[in-house]
């Protein structure tokens, strides 16, 4: 790469600036340097780049599936590999030598099986063909010459997709839709234990600590060393301030020493949340040696450990090396300037360290953990358009669940009397209920809110007004209900939504064209957007 390329400007022989603009092949040399150093999960990050950029170049998605594959995502890999196939190039024979290979990690030798012939039948003296042939050798002798039963068979096989589905539910917040799709799982595929996990998490993330822990019961009952079932009760019980019970399963996981690396790093990061900062130390420096570092919260539960056993220099380290990896990490950003100002205490982790917990393969989204309550909104808000009998019912749940904050079972009341408004609505209150006979007995702001994204979703597809819920509507909904103010004129704050959304992520429209459509005057408008712009900017 040439020197003046790593500028961003470059001026030409008149003067004039000409902007830098990275290519695919950038990010695709980004990504193979940090790859030679295994750092597979910038080199992921980068080829994501590269492939976003120029989404049909085929070595670009041939590099990604690869380093996904390495990181252990087979599935996703493997749609990749397809995807050339299919969409690029026919002919490159390699794909199914990738394929094959990924089949066999999962255990789905008959597919492994199908994909190795394919690579010998289009390229018998191929770069792969003796690997491929090594490989049917392996298969054929391992069953003995008989019809491969592999342990996923084909409605076995779709399990996989599911339980990946439910799993990308879980970590963008949709507790609710995941549930569902896991109790279907679980009921379908009664040993399926990873199902059952992360149907706990979904429990005990949607405030069901009752069900939660039933559900790591019935696991541990019939598969009483399950690794992950233990680490989650451990955590369960240590949130619910049930410490004896915490204690006895933390003594219990002291002796357990996995081999799997990513078993490993969730028996670390456990004693990490538990407040085992040693012996969290101790098993996440190991772990390093190891070169297991591609999570986020790897750096941040190394950096914990090191904070709270004295050695605050590492911790230091191990922040800024999250802040590398991710640059917007609101929680590396704190604990850093808390540290530097001789402010971070224990307490202050805790409230941050809950993000990063519980999630079943070390890592959750990195969502600021203050804005738990708007994400909660969110989901409660879109069921109401579902309409269907599950999605009440699990409404009606809530409402009754006692450990959740009072505004958020008023949201689900609502949108309860919006599917079926002539039944009584029942929320449970610490020590007594509250009936809802009608939506108008809820506070003012919330019908409001409502109607603000009522008006938005006529000028937004399904897709943006998700995105112009998360990003505008969300804030102004956690503000009102902060300063308990009511947005009486939604017009006026829709029309702010959308310009400042417009203006942000998508293509600026003037404030006096969307008065004119929103039937508003250009002072009021502009009134409403400085207000709407102090909000977004307190919120950040």
């Amino acid at each position: 790469m040439e020197a003046s390329m790593k500028k961003e400007k470059v001026t030409n022989e008149s003067g004039q600036l000409i902007p830098f603009i990275q290519s695919g092949d950038y990010y695709f040399e980004r990504a193979l340097s940090f790859y030679k150093k295994r750092d597979l999960h910038k080199a992921k990050k980068y080829l994501q780049r590269a492939v976003k950029l120029e989404p049909h170049e085929a070595a670009y998605i041939c590099q990604l599936a690869a380093v996904q594959a390495e990181l252990g995502e087979y599935i996703e890999s493997n749609e990749w590999f397809e995807k050339i196939m299919q969409e690029i190039d026919p002919d490159m024979s390699e794909c199914h030598f990738f394929i094959a290979n990924n089949y066999a990690h999962l255990g789905m030798f008959d597919e492994a099986e199908k994909q190795a012939n394919l690579y010998l039948t289009k390229d018998p003296d191929g770069e792969f063909a003796e690997d491929l042939e090594e490989l049917l050798w392996f298969i054929e002798e391992t069953f003995e010459g008989e019809e491969i039963e592999s342990p996923l068979v084909d409605y076995e096989e779709e399990i996989i997709h599911q339980h990946e589905q439910a799993r990308k539910r879980l970590e963008s917040g949709d507790f609710y839709s995941a549930i569902s799709l896991l109790e279907k799982m679980t009921a379908e595929h009664p040993t399926f234990w990873a199902a059952y996990n992360n149907l706990a998490l979904a429990y005990f993330y949607s405030g069901q600590s009752e069900e939660a822990l039933s559900v790591l019961k019935e696991v541990l009952t019939e598969n009483p060393g399950n690794l992950h079932a233990l680490c989650n009760a451990a955590l369960f019980y240590h949130f619910l301030k049930m410490d004896e019970k915490s204690g006895i399963l933390a003594e219990r996981l002291k002796k357990v020493y996995p081999t799997h690396l990513e078993h490993r790093y969730k028996l670390a990061s456990t004693f990490g949340m538990l407040g085992e900062h040693e012996i969290a130390y101790a098993r996440l420096t190991k772990l390093k040696k190891y070169g297991f570092e591609w999570e986020p919260s790897f750096y941040h539960w190394f950096a914990v450990s090191a904070f709270m056993t004295g050695r605050k220099a590492q911790a230091k380290r191990e922040w800024k090396r999250l802040k590398e990896i991710d640059p917007h990490n609101q929680i590396a950003e704190e604990c850093l300037a808390r540290l530097e100002k001789g402010t971070l205490h224990p307490e202050h982790l805790h409230e941050q360290s809950a993000t990063f917990s519980q999630h079943p393969y070390g890592e959750q989204s990195l969502e600021d953990v203050r804005k738990e309550t708007e994400a909660k909104v969110l989901q409660l808000f879109l069921l109401r358009d579902s309409g269907k009998a599950k999605d009440y019912e699990m409404l009606k749940q809530f409402c009754e669940n006692r450990e959740e904050p009072l505004l958020l079972k008023e949201v689900a009341a609502f949108t309860m009397l919006e599917i079926h408004p002539h039944e009584t609505v029942v929320v449970k209150e610490k020590a007594n209920s509250i009936l809802y006979k009608a939506k108008e007995e809820l506070p003012a702001f919330i019908h409001h809110a409502v109607d603000i994204k009522d008006k938005l979703a006529k000028r937004f597809s399904a897709l943006e007004l998700e995105q112009v819920m998360t990003c505008i509507w969300l804030k102004l909904f956690g503000y009102a209900r902060l300063e308990n103010m009511p947005l009486q004129n939604t017009n006026a704050w829709a029309a702010a939504g959308e310009y400042a959304w417009r203006k942000q992520y998508a293509d600026p429209i003037s404030q006096k064209k969307l008065a004119k459509e929103y039937e508003l005057s250009p002072v009021t408008i502009s009134k409403y957007v400085k207000q709407l712009q102090q909000i977004i900017e307190n919120e950040q």
